[in-house]
């Protein structure tokens, strides 16, 4: 048997007959700028995150970039953020001008560690980045605390986790801005790109549209130097078409992932540590080994897809070297994570052939 890492034709086979007609309307409408499809999508976007406004963008990226610059976070500024994630949150950063300071993460969740806070905190620092790294949250109600003690804004990248639930709050519900990815693959994903803001404070409403539309509310008056960082009607189209499919998608990869948990009975393949009382929306099911380039073996041997998320940190990047860091749990991480296959449309005996092989695996 041959398993893929992932298959999204498999989605889109059977929402072809939902998202054609959408399609058609937007062809139909000749508006493909879509402000009326995009605001309706943002209303509902607000009504499941639970929080007052979401603006749509055209990417998680500058959904990032945009949430930094309404705080008004530039040169000078410093925002400690984790060193395993993707390169975009520390990229989103530098291209404001500010400076991104590396967190190591905590050993059993992989996710930022908060007690390294308190050590890279600075007079620069100016905000902290809370990455929900692979759909699991990170441990968001300590890292508010500390923001709220030494007056820092709270940015979430809740890009992987468009769903989590932490308590009675959703991801990207936390913080003074949140910024969500809608790329192909996540749990909601478009058909190319997208991206959304949530922010609690109507104060950055103005802005945001501005800075998202070349700078100008108004057609053709400008009052800041923006961007085009629009979403387009078929993506948001697209998106509110697969909304009511979301909850069912997120049940789904949390029941594959408990029927991998339960059938790995080795200590030679480790999960992580979720944290209590919350719901992770799994983005990527990610494990640990002690040999990677042995069990990618085994897995290709298998017919068993995989994914690595992801093999260099991000201060071990070239564009970013030059920022010391010292972070030796998320090294050891991105040198032995392995992502297995999740998408809501394997199929039992998939799902059966996977956990199994898991189970039997030893390393040399």
């Amino acid at each position: 048997m041959r398993v893929p890492f992932f298959d999204l034709s498999r989605q889109s086979q059977k929402l072809k007959h939902i998202l054609l007609p959408k399609i058609e309307e937007v062809l139909d409408s000749g508006q493909f700028s879509g402000e009326a499809c995009v605001s309706t999508l943002e209303q509902k976007l607000a009504a499941i995150c639970g929080v007052p406004h979401v603006l749509a963008v055209n990417s998680g990226t500058a959904a990032l970039f945009l949430a930094l610059k309404a705080l008004n976070i530039g040169k000078g500024d410093e925002v400690i953020l984790p060193a395993n994630t993707y390169a975009a949150c520390a990229a989103a950063i530098r291209q404001t001008g500010a400076r991104p300071v590396f967190a190591d993460i905590d050993p059993y969740s992989w996710q930022m560690d908060p007690q390294q806070l308190p050590h890279l905190l600075t007079p620069h620092t100016k905000a902290v980045l809370a990455v929900h790294l692979y759909g699991i949250p990170c441990d968001i109600n300590t890292i508010a605390r500390f923001c709220q003690v030494h007056g820092l804004w709270l940015i979430e990248d809740a890009a992987q986790a468009f769903g989590t639930q932490i308590g009675q709050q959703k991801a990207g519900s936390f913080g003074d801005m949140a910024a969500f990815s809608f790329y192909p693959t996540k749990n909601l994903g478009t058909a190319g790109e997208g991206g959304a803001i949530a922010f609690k404070d109507p104060a950055h409403r103005h802005l945001l549209r501005a800075l998202r539309n070349q700078g100008n509310v108004q057609k053709y008056y400008h009052e800041v130097a923006g961007y085009n960082f629009r979403m387009g009607a078929l993506e948001a189209a697209i998106l509110e078409a697969k909304l009511p499919f979301l909850d069912e998608w997120i049940k789904r990869k949390q029941e594959i992932v408990t029927t991998y948990r339960r059938a790995v009975d080795t200590p030679y393949i480790r999960f992580p540590q979720e944290p209590p009382n919350c719901r992770p929306a799994y983005h990527l099911c990610v494990v640990q080994v002690p040999d990677r380039h042995h069990f990618l073996k085994y897995l290709d041997k298998k017919g068993i897809g995989y994914g690595i998320h992801y093999p260099v940190c991000c201060h071990q990047q070239a564009v970013f070297r030059s920022e010391t860091a010292h972070c030796p749990q998320a090294e050891y991480h991105a040198a032995h994570c392995v992502s297995l296959p999740l998408f809501p449309e394997l199929s039992p005996q998939e799902i059966t052939y996977v956990a199994e092989a898991l189970n039997v695996y030893r390393p040399r």
